[in-house]
């Protein structure tokens, strides 16, 4: 996954886009949506917006392209049309992602869109304009997602060498915006109606027992026992308790109460044990 985004597909896209035909699936979408607003960070420096008229031609910006036809046009499928009509029209760009405070990229296996397995790719980072002629170097934020999958056995992908396909592929291109907002965050926040919630729950809460039907993830203390009965039998300050961890962590209710359990009942300390154990929950842990 890493070889995909770092050494296959950005290289080729500063390089030489014609090449990704062969990544594209011939059934591949591909579209673009320009934030024309100024980012944060310029805002906080006093700089308006930069140029987007390069971009606003093909830009797919649901909340501000009302039209259908636009909204078919601008959404491009297979991959000549893709690379041809979509990629090559963009401004020449330079990726550098050597720096990995620069870059953030999240990978999970997704099912259901095709008969294999896909994986969903989101990559967040920032890139160069090329712009002949110009000396003034111009940065830009995007996110970016693709969904991949493995490329068939004499397909024009595995024919060039390449162990995967792209599915989709949805560009958002913004303002600079640096990368403050991938950085760990090491105060683990708590929301006020977290708080709240478990602010109503007594100490005596802690010895209730909650049962479960999941396999035991989070570390429980050998006196707290996990064979009670359904969520419906907790009290209300337990319910909304579990309630607004779900809400706030994407967690689902019988991992929320393991989560509960395992930390007494203490919102700051649940917050702080999925942040702990976010790696080794399986899929089915969240909603």
């Amino acid at each position: 996954m890493m070889h995909f985004t770092n050494h296959s597909y950005f290289s080729l896209f500063d390089s030489e886009r014609a090449l990704l035909e062969h990544i594209y699936d011939v059934n591949a979408t591909f579209s673009y949506s320009a934030i024309t607003q100024p980012s944060p960070l310029r805002r906080s420096q006093g700089m308006s917006s930069e140029n987007w008229s390069e971009y606003l031609l093909q830009s797919r910006n649901l909340s501000r392209l009302s039209d259908l036809g636009a909204r078919t046009t601008r959404l491009h499928v297979g991959s000549k049309d893709i690379v041809y009509q979509g990629l090559m029209q963009l401004p020449e760009t330079r990726h550098d992602l050597s720096e990995n405070s620069k870059v953030c990229v999240d990978a999970w296996e997704t099912g259901g869109l095709l008969p294999t397995v896909c994986i969903y790719i989101s990559v967040h980072g920032e890139f160069e304009e090329v712009r002949r002629g110009v000396q003034e170097s111009v940065r830009k934020s995007f996110d970016r997602t693709f969904i991949i999958a493995p490329a068939p056995q004499g397909s024009v992908a595995a024919v060039n060498g390449y162990p995967c396909l792209i599915i989709s592929d949805q560009l958002t291109l913004r303002g600079y915006n640096g990368s403050a907002g991938w950085k760990p965050d090491l105060n683990v926040t708590v929301t006020p109606s977290l708080a709240a919630a478990a602010a109503g729950v007594a100490t005596a809460l802690k010895s209730v027992p909650i049962a479960t039907g999941a396999p035991q993830i989070f570390p429980v203390s050998s006196h707290t026992s996990v064979t009670s009965p359904h969520v419906d039998a907790l009290s209300p300050e337990q319910q909304a308790l579990v309630q607004e961890l779900q809400r706030v962590t994407g967690l689902n209710v019988e991992t929320a109460l393991q989560c509960l359990l395992a930390s007494g009942w203490d919102a700051s300390k649940s917050m702080a044990l999925v942040q702990e154990y976010r790696a080794q929950l399986p899929a089915s842990a969240w909603q």
